[in-house]
């Protein structure tokens, strides 16, 4: 599962000393590079394409990579050619490609073959190769290499999100078959083996910043910018200090900034702000002593108050979410099943439980100024129902990292998280199947109705039938009460005025390879 996470782990000297170094450049700069400066939030750890953990890898690996298709930069979810000539649906099960030619690998591997695409897609799909996202291409029967560059994409049945989740993003990145077989676990990290995409990575500076310049060897769509300063700052605060100081081109700003920006924005700035597709909320370990008790978790639900979590920690700019599914997608849910907060209720539900004093337990949250709030205000909202609760905060590499260790998953109690989404429902539900257990689904949430459901929506081309299965999804991820579900956010981006950004709507990507200057 890759996470999108406004993360403060660095203080605001550091994040400002980071930008310092690199000087106050322009889009063209003394050598007459043309350079655009992007900042994320996150350190990469994982760039292989089977096993990301954050979205600001995301934001590297389209840079590096290609697919077969992308997303195109519009208001409008659609498509666009990448290292594909062509890419069409021949039927349910069946999609044609054809490679462009001369797309070449780095590192002295040659052309980008059909053979890679085969390679890159059932590697995932592999369960030998343990990989998050096999359930992308759970569907995938095999692809039919025709020749050097053509091939055919064979489904075992028809798979509806496949445009949607799928050959646009991640999980549709090609890696190349010889570099990577290679390797002694057919995997990455950091370093890949070989690339093919507009850049490649000059320099890595761990922490602080990754240099990307023009890959001299592509071929595919023109790029404008020689280079690419990708900055590493974890707080929004110096973000948005280092944009008005003219050391970053495009960042996102926190929610507590957006009235001061809306308001009066830089004078070579424009704020974009769109709501989200991803999604947060608040999950209780089912399997944990603290809380086997349906009826504490239930008593939690009702005790929490959401609507301060929204006013103090979101600055009262968001909406509370329905579940897990955003308004603008297919299967968003009308209304929760406790619309309310009813103190009272939790109590009666606790005495019924055996614990009319109440109880003690461990909130597990990012070690983030937004989200230290909003463990302070469940600390606050459950202590009124006697509930005694004790906030463990973790830098982001901790609390992530969690996914790769399943015995300090089992252990954690309650936790506060969010993860990105895709303009499809099914990759919201993905990551709360049982499979996920010890990997994503942190509430070890096991629901044999939920994971039928889930596998019929990904087969249900009906929208209206797609759409009644995954509101019943999330009546039962409520009605199991490890779940509270807090808002969908919005996205955001503070931009300077002499650059034409590439967004995608809702901001799903920034698009970096397609901005161009004014």
């Amino acid at each position: 599962m890759t996470n999108s996470r406004l993360t403060r782990r660095t203080t605001m000297g550091l994040g400002l000393g980071v930008v310092a170094a690199l000087g106050g450049t322009t889009i063209v700069n003394a050598e007459g590079t043309k350079t655009l400066r992007a900042r994320i939030s996150n350190d990469i750890q994982i760039l292989d394409p089977g096993y990301p953990l954050t979205s600001s890898e995301a934001l590297v690996q389209a840079l590096i990579f290609s697919n077969l298709v992308r997303l195109k930069p519009s208001d409008t979810i659609d498509w666009i050619m990448d290292a594909a000539e062509s890419c069409d649906q021949i039927d349910p099960t069946h999609i044609a490609f054809k490679l462009r030619p001369g797309l070449m690998w780095s590192n002295g591997f040659g052309e980008v073959t059909a053979e890679d695409v085969k390679y890159s897609y059932e590697r995932i799909a592999d369960p030998a190769m343990a990989s998050p996202y096999a359930g992308d291409w759970e569907f995938l029967d095999h692809v039919e290499v025709a020749d050097k560059r053509s091939g055919v994409i064979v489904m075992k049945e028809a798979f509806a999100p496949l445009w949607y989740t799928v050959l646009p993003w991640g999980s549709g990145m090609i890696v190349c078959k010889a570099a990577v077989d290679a390797l002694p676990e057919k995997k990455f990290t950091t370093e890949p083996p070989a690339t093919c995409g507009p850049y490649v990575i000059q320099e890595w500076i761990p922490k602080q910043r990754l240099t990307l310049v023009r890959d001299p060897q592509w071929t595919g769509s023109s790029t404008e910018f020689d280079r690419i300063d990708i900055l590493v700052i974890s707080d929004d605060k110096s973000a948005e200090l280092a944009f008005e100081a003219n050391e970053l081109d495009v960042t996102s700003v926190s929610v507590s900034s957006l009235p001061i920006y809306k308001e009066n924005p830089p004078a070579d700035g424009t704020i974009v702000v769109t709501p989200s597709i991803n999604y947060f909320w608040i999950g209780m370990n089912v399997e944990h002593p603290t809380f086997q008790d349906i009826r504490v978790r239930h008593a939690v639900q009702h005790a929490v108050d959401v609507d301060a979590i929204l006013l103090g920690a979101f600055s009262g700019v968001v909406e509370r979410a329905t579940g897990i599914v955003a308004p603008s997608l297919v299967g968003h849910r009308p209304a929760n099943l406790i619309p309310t907060r009813d103190v009272a209720k939790a109590k009666a539900l606790l005495a019924e439980a055996g614990l009319p004093d109440g109880f003690s337990c461990k909130f597990t949250v990012e070690n983030l100024a937004a989200s230290l709030s909003v463990g302070q205000i469940v600390q606050s909202s459950l202590a009124e129902a006697g509930i005694q609760v004790e906030i463990e905060q973790l830098d982001e590499g901790a609390f992530w990292g969690m996914a790769d260790h399943a015995d300090q998953l089992q252990g954690l109690q309650m936790t506060y998280k969010n993860y990105i989404n895709t303009p499809d429902a099914s990759w919201a539900t993905v990551w709360f199947l049982p499979e996920q257990i010890d990997v994503w689904n942190w509430e070890r949430f096991n629901d044999p109705r939920f994971a039928e459901l889930h596998q019929a929506a990904l087969r249900e081309l009906d929208v209206a039938k797609r759409a009644a299965m995954y509101v019943e999804m999330q009546d039962l991820m409520e009605k199991s009460g490890a779940y509270i579900f807090v808002t969908h956010g919005v996205n955001t981006a503070l931009y300077r005025d002499s650059f034409k950004p590439a967004f995608t709507p809702s901001l799903l990507s920034w698009n970096l390879r397609d901005w161009t200057s004014t």
